[in-house]
C-alpha cells in the first residue's frame, strides 16, 4: 500500500497479516487533503493488480 497527495508522497506502508484477508498498517498523515491510497495484491505469479481510492482527510 502507498499513500500520496499532490504535495506529499509517503511511499510504501508496511502491512502485516491479521488473519485471512485482513491486513493492517500504521501511518501518520502529516496534512489534511485528498490522499491517494494505492493497494496492490499479488493474485498469481504474474498478476499484481493495483487499485486506487481517494481518502478525504479534513485539515487538522
Amino acid at each position: 500500500m502507498s499513500l500520496s497527495t499532490e504535495e506529499v508522497d509517503l511511499g510504501e506502508v508496511a502491512l502485516t497479516n491479521q488473519g485471512p484477508g485482513v491486513y493492517a498498517g500504521e501511518v501518520v498523515l502529516p496534512t489534511g487533503g485528498d490522499w491517494k491510497v494505492q493497494v496492490s495484491l499479488r493474485t498469481t505469479e504474474f498478476d499484481n493488480p493495483v487499485r486506487s481510492v481517494v481518502l478525504e482527510v479534513p485539515p487538522g
